[in-house]
């Protein structure tokens, strides 16, 4: 992946018109669950940094202090991920696993992608660019946080509606905050 955003990038660079230069890609990974967002500080003896607010979420930190450049620190992304990463990632999971949350599920149950995404918006927010969330489940816990299902078979009508337009249901709150978010993301 980091392969290829560079590449484009650098396509990107040498069909652009003479004047503002393209800020080299910088790619980054954060974490998300009940117990908020987590990232890997890059400067602070290399520390996690959680952000717990669910409900007002922000990045705290510049985006250099936790994200690696392609142009140049495209080895040490890779060390990140293979030394730091694939070792702490078992034991957030059981760290995780064992977080209760106020309904009583355990930690891997809950979803904050709202907070996450929140999170991500702020980060990039004077910078720009592209981030990507990833769930395993809709999010259920903090901001943006859309009504638990029972089973994956569970259906009503408000499903077949886009989330954007649900204006009188029980997804007015999370469809108000995601369309804030996206007309925040365009302004900025």
């Amino acid at each position: 992946l980091c392969a290829k955003v560079l590449e484009h990038w650098q396509n990107q660079r040498q069909f652009q018109m003479v004047g503002i230069s393209a800020l080299p890609p910088r790619i980054g990974i954060c974490l998300f669950s009940c117990l908020g967002v987590v990232v890997h500080s890059r400067v602070d003896n290399h520390r996690y940094q959680v952000f717990s607010d669910l409900d007002d979420p922000f990045c705290g930190m510049v985006l250099s202090d936790w994200t690696f450049d392609l142009q140049h620190e495209v080895t040490e992304f890779r060390d990140f991920c293979q030394n730091v990463l694939a070792v702490e990632l078992p034991q957030w999971r059981t760290l995780i696993a064992k977080a209760r949350t106020m309904t009583g599920l355990d930690g891997l149950e809950v979803s904050a992608g709202g907070a996450a995404l929140g999170f991500l918006a702020d980060a990039l927010a004077e910078s720009g660019g592209r981030g990507t969330v990833i769930m395993g489940r809709r999010p259920n816990a903090g901001v943006g946080s859309l009504p638990h299902r029972s089973s994956a078979t569970e259906h009503d009508d408000a499903d077949d509606q886009p989330l954007q337009l649900q204006t009188e249901t029980e997804y007015k709150e999370a469809a108000d905050y995601y369309k804030h978010l996206g007309t925040k993301c365009a302004q900025d």
